[in-house]
């Protein structure tokens, strides 16, 4: 991991959850059919979030010194994995769904699964900053 680190869980409350063709895919619900996000949208959700969470500006730098990229850095079994890039520096955003990457959403798994690796992460802080990722942002 990077020395940052942003956990986002699910954000349905911001984009529609009815996945369109990628061609017709507006701004706002550029997700894949299952839910998944995609480089562009969370650049555009942290953008947004950064207007309340100043610790993403502190970290990235401003997006409007220069444009915030993403990438999705793995190919895991049950996250997303992404790495967004500002002028000023780098995070890792990790979506957690609700169900096996894998698999699909037939293998569901709880949503609390990301509630006990944050607090471990937060407990491993307390004691040792240098053995864990900072957290800037949690969205349940």
């Amino acid at each position: 991991l990077l020395n940052t680190m942003a956990a986002l869980d699910k954000i349905d409350d911001v984009i529609d959850k009815v996945a369109k063709p990628d061609d017709n895919k507006t701004e706002e619900s550029k997700k894949d059919a299952d839910g998944t996000m995609t480089p562009e949208y969370i650049i555009k959700y942290l953008v947004e979030k950064s207007k309340t969470n100043d610790k993403l500006i502190k970290v990235l730098g401003s997006p409007d010194k220069q444009e915030w990229k993403a990438k999705e850095c793995g190919d895991g079994n049950i996250n997303y994995i992404f790495i967004v890039e500002g002028c000023d520096g780098s995070v890792v955003v990790k979506q957690a769904p609700p169900f096996i990457r894998l698999v699909g959403p037939d293998w569901q798994l709880k949503q609390q699964r990301l509630n006990f690796e944050i607090e471990y992460t937060q407990t491993v802080l307390k004691y040792s900053t240098e053995n864990a990722p900072q957290i800037y942002l949690v969205d349940n």
